[in-house]
């Protein structure tokens, strides 16, 4: 069961992030032994909630793990760049005789 938070509570949940956390340049950061899980138990609530206090007041977190969306975004970048450097070196290597070395008795060497 969901429990609701007072707007009394999420008045102090955020007084209390005021001194809990450091803004920089639009960064916001927890100090050294903070973090949503931390405050929520203080506050006998959900880290969610924390969250979306401190997300709504002052921002999200910077430095954290990129989204799995922005993850699978980045690799497939990755990915893209890496399959067209194959396809060119294959392209560009397309017109080199391929020798391949045989043994004696005219089998081709795998090694």
């Amino acid at each position: 069961m969901r429990k609701s938070v007072s707007q009394a509570t999420r008045f102090q949940i955020q007084k209390l992030l005021e001194s809990v956390i450091d803004v920089d340049n639009g960064c916001v950061k927890y100090q050294e032994g903070w973090n949503d899980a931390r405050v929520a138990e203080h506050f006998e609530t959900s880290s969610k909630t924390v969250a979306n206090t401190r997300n709504n007041t002052f921002g999200k977190l910077c430095g954290r793990t990129p989204s799995t969306k922005q993850r699978l975004a980045d690799i497939e970048a990755r990915l893209d760049v890496l399959e067209n450097t194959q396809i060119i070196d294959l392209l560009e290597n397309n017109n080199a005789p391929c020798v391949m070395p045989k043994h004696n008795d005219g089998e081709i060497n795998a090694s």
